[in-house]
């Protein structure tokens, strides 16, 4: 049996979220494939108390099974794959033997996971794994997100370098600094808020030079609160100067990912930063709605 996830993409909205602010993040659509077949003892290529933890969840008391896992996502890049490998395998047991799971209970067994792997996550990557729509999301007492519906996808280019970053370091790590100045940090944390609701509304009108525009300001807002790097900091200085709108750190930073808006020079950014070393994945003209 087989089961599908979603990575995901936070275009505006990074460690604000995990202060009940919102983010605003897309799927990557169907990048995690989980194959499950019958083995004579548990096989996998994964930690084991994550695979634990989700059997437990999900009530499988048998160990006889084969985990595979096929993923375009690199892992501790900030594009959400433990989230969608969680959701995969979570799915795939439904699948065979039909557990009766809806994305609600799928949603919280992911969770359950990112938990374990992130100490004190949002819950926006599960949850972009679980639902793959675009969404405004927010965590204030529960789990909340609007969905957003776009006819015109934007046109994204996601890359990375060798930085490893961990996202439970990072949460630490801010959640460090923001108690030695907390009114400062909440003050970039409400930045945070307004720019990602605001960027819903042009992501909807496909206003890309102005989301861009929110897209680099919220980049100088990941950075003052420390988790941008000099490699992050060189890709989304080459995306930029490559002719992106904007640029910035996706995910939790301190290594990972950046995200490029790219109206019209998707092409040539990507190559730009293939060139300088660089690994991408492309979703402009990918349906991500």
């Amino acid at each position: 049996a087989t089961g599908m996830a979603a990575g995901k993409v936070i275009l505006l909205g990074e460690h604000g979220v995990v202060y009940g602010r919102h983010a605003l993040a897309l799927p990557i659509p169907d990048v995690v494939n989980v194959t499950i077949t019958r083995a004579s003892e548990l096989s996998h290529d994964l930690p084991g108390e994550f695979v634990d933890l989700l059997l437990n969840e999900l009530g499988v008391e048998d160990k006889g099974w084969q985990i595979s896992i096929d993923s375009e996502l690199p892992f501790g890049k900030g594009l959400g794959s433990s989230a969608a490998i969680a959701v995969a395998i979570a799915r795939a047991f439904d699948n065979a033997l039909q557990l009766g799971l809806d994305d609600e209970r799928v949603n919280a067994i992911a969770f359950a996971s990112e938990k374990l792997a992130h100490g004190t996550p949002s819950g926006v990557d599960n949850t972009l794994a679980t639902f793959a729509k675009p969404m405004l999301f927010r965590n204030a007492g529960g789990l909340q997100f609007e969905s957003l519906d776009f006819d015109t996808p934007p046109p994204l280019i996601i890359a990375w370098g060798q930085e490893t970053g961990r996202t439970s370091e990072q949460v630490a790590g801010v959640r460090k600094r923001r108690e030695q100045s907390a009114a400062h940090f909440d003050c970039l944390f409400d930045e945070m808020d307004r720019l990602s609701r605001q960027g819903a509304e042009l992501l909807q009108a496909a206003n890309w030079e102005e989301l861009g525009a929110l897209m680099n300001i919220c980049h100088g807002l990941l950075n003052a609160i420390g988790v941008s790097t000099p490699d992050l900091e060189r890709m989304v200085a080459l995306a930029r100067h490559c002719g992106a709108v904007g640029a910035k750190i996706t995910g939790a930073g301190g290594g990972g990912s950046i995200v490029a808006l790219c109206p019209g020079n998707s092409s040539a950014v990507d190559t730009e930063l293939r060139r300088a070393g660089y690994q991408t994945l492309v979703l402009a003209g990918k349906q991500v709605s």
